[in-house]
């Protein structure tokens, strides 16, 4: 599962760019758009939304119908699917436990891009039923205390944390773009990076 704490963080790019990355090296990769709410993996794929999640999940479609192919030999996508009333739900519900039963035995790899965790609820059945969580943390606009807030959300329902990936950090004074900025000063707890 690819998440963050709050919007704009990057969790969708990351869960695309892993995903083609893991692709590339012969390994067969699902990709699901969990983000009900506000899907965008489609886009980076030039596909349609629907059918997707949520067709199947209410019954509209079937399985083979939600996984399209991508230009990318090895990768399949699971497009969000039709806007819902009810995404929290429909992500709890048995028929999402049995879809994620039934594909994993086809693929690699399932990655999951979700809403971001501190902003909806939506992702949070999905833990038990996923093998980690990777949070994206963005340079300059995550904060200390939101993140703090979401891993320790994690940690209350005994989720695998399998990384934190910190993006969109700027190269200073021809460095690699390592150094401690506004968190490495002790004073100021404002932002990640720099």
């Amino acid at each position: 599962m690819i998440s963050s704490s709050s919007a704009g963080e990057g969790k969708t790019v990351t869960a695309v760019h892993l995903s083609v990355a893991l692709a590339e090296t012969d390994n067969k990769v699902l990709l699901i758009d969990a983000d009900l709410r506000k899907p965008k993996v489609n886009q980076y794929f030039h596909l349609k939304n629907t059918p997707g999640l949520t067709n199947y999940l209410g019954g509209l479609s079937a399985r083979e119908e939600i996984l399209h192919q991508t230009e990318y030999g090895n990768l399949t996508v699971a497009c969000a699917g039709v806007t819902v009333p009810n995404p929290s739900e429909l992500l709890a519900s048995a028929k999402m436990k049995s879809f994620l039963n039934d594909v994993s035995g086809s693929f690699d790899y399932i990655i999951i891009d979700t809403p971001p965790l501190n902003v909806v609820a939506d992702a949070f059945p999905l833990i038990k039923d996923s093998d980690g969580v990777i949070l994206v943390v963005r340079s300059g606009i995550s904060t200390y205390p939101e993140v703090d807030r979401t891993v320790k959300s994690l940690e209350v329902i005994h989720a695998k944390i399998l990384g934190i990936i910190l993006n969109a950090v700027k190269q200073k004074n021809g460095h690699s773009g390592y150094g401690y900025g506004k968190y490495g000063y002790y004073g100021s707890y404002g932002t990640y990076g720099g």
